[in-house]
């Protein structure tokens, strides 16, 4: 493919940003570009909600308070907490199901513990 006829995927810092559409000699690339401005333009003042999230999203809505960070990250996560008791950690010590006899420190230490277990997995990134 000659240099002139190489495809331009989008706008990234690589490709000069939002200036390398108006460069652009396509009117499909323009005008793509511009839909993508205006779409950015009517959302990036909203808060950012997971659809896959595993906190609750009437949680954020209600600003509910949690007892502590492990109540929110580490027991509603069926993922993570699925893989430390396949690495031959106690459910209860990942406070599953409510249980709230294990420090929530020790919780977070078992996750560090264990964290190059979950390279690759969405919880590693």
């Amino acid at each position: 493919m000659s240099k002139s006829r190489q495809p331009v995927v989008g706008p990234s810092p690589g490709r000069g940003g939002w200036g390398a559409c108006h460069q652009s000699r396509s009117h499909l690339i323009r005008t793509a570009c511009t839909i993508a401005r205006s779409l950015l333009a009517d959302v990036e003042h909203l808060p950012i909600v997971s659809p896959h999230g595993h906190v609750p999203p009437a949680m954020i809505a209600d600003d509910t308070t949690f007892r502590d960070p492990a109540d929110l990250f580490i027991s509603p996560d069926r993922y993570l907490t699925r893989l430390q008791h396949a690495n031959g950690e106690d459910l209860a010590d990942l406070r599953v199901g409510g249980r709230t006899e294990t420090d929530p420190r020790e919780s977070w230490r078992m996750v560090c513990r264990h964290w190059k277990d979950f390279d690759g997995t969405a919880t590693g990134y």
